[in-house]
């Protein structure tokens, strides 16, 4: 997928963290990790990508303007 974007007015009802829980498990099924990148400037997409469990590896881009966002699935011993 190359990109996310919800209209405001579809925003903080459940549709984007329906979306990526769905790429979450997805990606738990083949063992894959999910990696994405999000503007700096875009404070509240970054925040939305940490509480689904993403976690900033770097910063990248020109003049660092995106961070790099990693989300890697956690094996449990069942």
């Amino acid at each position: 997928m190359a990109r996310i974007e919800l209209h405001p007015h579809y925003q903080g009802r459940g549709i984007g963290a329906q979306l990526i829980q769905s790429l979450i498990d997805t990606a738990a099924q083949r063992s894959q990790g999910l990696i994405l990148d999000v503007l700096a400037v875009n404070t509240r997409a970054h925040a939305f990508y940490q509480r689904h469990g993403f976690r900033e590896v770097a910063r990248c881009g020109e003049n660092n303007r995106k961070i790099r966002m990693r989300f890697t699935h956690r094996q449990t011993n069942e």
